[in-house]
């Protein structure tokens, strides 16, 4: 007789439907990534190991571990994975404290967590570490902005995904990280980073997989919560039966899916560790990254999307294609590492990485130790720097 509740069972049954929700456009993405040439593969945050049993009959010639912190899911994926050959364990573990015992990976899959972290590149430093030289992560995730749609249109489901955010939020997550992706990875040291959109649509793959994932759970949970009025959720019920009744309904949800490989290094040694405080915790000079020429560099890199190595330094940055967006990441990071802000009209009006090298370079001298801690204003328009 199972152990589980019924309501536990309930939650396992909408997990593995997530997956099948996205299958059919899913294995396709796995594919190219040739999967099945004798690779061993890590699923971190496994759930009930569902997504390693469709992985290891659609790739059978590799290998898989799984990582999972909730021990009833744990028991679950055993459960579901004993006698299957592909399968080389299935581990208790939160992903931070995840020991590999010296064992890499070739490619390491997180699916529904990254969203649900306080900080994400501790995650993305610990994936880092267990993947062979050139080995790849696969990051697929939710961005609430972009969640389930319906035809007739239900408008308390904005309501129900403004309460999910708020309440993600609070948990400290973010459920709109699918949108920041391609930028977590390259920050976190991946390259070769690709982003894709899958898309279900009921027309195309029926209604049971939509109804089978959404579940009632967590509108429930977040109207005893008070994040949904329980109006709101009373008429959300009402108009989604009405909807389904509807001959002409429809049901539409994205998730979003990006990929990135471990640059060349000589040894892990040499993996310089990230945090997504970096650019938030340097408060004076001596804090700073030591060259911070090379530091605004690497950051302009970024913003324009090229490598540090072909920016040229004498060129404006708005001829170099920087947008308002990249300004103000730009300003955002050197006011992080070192509490100085460059204007974004600056940057936008004609400024080159090397101008605001130097002024960068002159604040730092003539910074005062009488009050190291507030943020400095940048003089670089009225001393005619540029």
């Amino acid at each position: 007789m199972s152990t589980f509740s019924t309501s536990i069972k309930a939650e396992m049954k909408r997990l593995d439907a997530q997956i099948d929700l996205f299958w059919q456009k899913e294995r396709i993405f796995y594919q190219k990534f040739n999967m099945g040439n004798h690779l061993h593969i890590i699923d971190l945050g496994c759930g009930t190991g569902y997504l390693i049993h469709k992985l290891s009959l659609e790739f059978p010639l590799s290998k898989f571990t799984g990582v999972e912190q909730d021990p009833l899911l744990v028991q679950a994926a055993l459960s579901r994975l004993q006698g299957n050959s592909s399968v080389v364990k299935i581990i208790n573990s939160s992903i931070e404290h995840f020991d590999s015992q010296t064992e890499n990976f070739d490619i390491a899959i997180l699916r529904l967590v990254l969203e649900h972290v306080p900080d994400p590149f501790l995650v993305l430093n610990k994936i880092r570490s267990i993947l062979k030289p050139e080995g790849r992560i696969i990051v697929i995730d939710n961005d609430f902005e972009y969640h389930l749609s319906t035809f007739p249109q239900i408008e308390e489901l904005k309501d129900l995904y403004k309460a999910y955010r708020e309440s993600r939020i609070q948990d400290g997550g973010d459920p709109c990280i699918g949108r920041r992706l391609p930028y977590l990875l390259k920050q976190a040291g991946f390259n070769q980073v690709d982003l894709d959109i899958f898309t279900a649509h009921s027309q195309l793959i029926g209604d049971s997989p939509f109804l089978s994932s959404e579940g009632g759970g967590i509108p429930t949970r977040l109207a005893k919560s008070g994040f949904l009025q329980e109006s709101v959720l009373h008429s959300l019920v009402r108009k989604w039966k009405e909807m389904l009744e509807n001959p002409h309904h429809c049901l539409i949800r994205q998730l979003f899916a990006a990929s990135g490989v471990m640059k060349d290094y000589q040894d892990s040694g040499n993996r310089e560790e990230f945090s997504s405080k970096s650019f938030s915790d340097h408060t004076g000079a001596s804090a700073a990254p030591p060259d911070y020429r090379q530091f605004l560099y690497d950051t302009i890199s970024v913003s324009l999307n090229i490598d540090s190595a072909l920016i040229d330094e004498n060129t404006p940055l708005i001829d170099a294609g920087l947008d308002s967006v990249g300004a103000l990441d730009i300003q955002n990071a050197l006011k992080g590492a070192f509490n100085i802000e460059i204007p974004i009209s600056a940057m936008l009006g004609g400024a080159t990485p090397n101008q605001i090298a130097e002024s960068l370079k002159l604040q730092l001298e003539n910074r005062t130790s009488q009050n190291p801690d507030s943020p400095e204003s940048s003089d670089i328009e009225e001393r005619g720097t540029l």
